[in-house]
C-alpha cells in the first residue's frame, strides 16, 4: 500500500471524508470497518463507519493525519512542535473527546 492511496469514509449522518488508507487504519474502529467483508459496511468503495457523525470522523482523521507524517526518530524541535499541536487539537469539549474516543 502506498502512502497516497485514498480510502473514502461515510458516517451516520452521509458525510463523507477522503482520507489515506495508512492513516485512517490508525483508528482500530476505522481499521475494523475497512476490513469487514460482509458488505454491510462497504459499499460502492465507501466505507462506512457506524455511530460516527462528520464532525468527529473529520477531527479524528485530522489526528491519524497528522500521526501518520510524523517519522519514528523525533527530536527536541518535533517533539515541541507535536506537543504544542496536540495541546491545541484536544481543546474541546469533554463531550466532544468522549466521541472522539468512540471511534478511535
Amino acid at each position: 500500500m502506498s502512502n497516497d492511496e485514498k480510502v473514502t469514509l461515510e458516517t451516520t449522518d452521509g458525510a463523507t471524508i477522503t482520507v489515506r488508507k495508512g492513516a485512517a487504519k490508525f483508528s482500530e474502529t476505522i481499521k475494523m470497518c475497512m476490513e469487514a467483508k460482509d458488505g454491510s459496511i462497504v459499499d460502492d468503495d465507501k466505507i462506512k463507519i457506524p455511530q460516527v457523525n462528520g464532525n468527529v470522523l473529520k477531527k479524528a482523521m485530522e489526528f491519524c493525519e497528522r500521526f501518520f507524517d510524523i517519522p519514528e526518530i523525533h527530536d527536541e524541535s518535533v517533539d515541541k512542535e507535536l506537543a504544542d499541536w496536540c495541546m491545541e487539537y484536544f481543546s474541546v469539549t469533554t463531550d466532544a473527546l468522549l466521541e472522539l474516543m468512540e471511534v478511535s
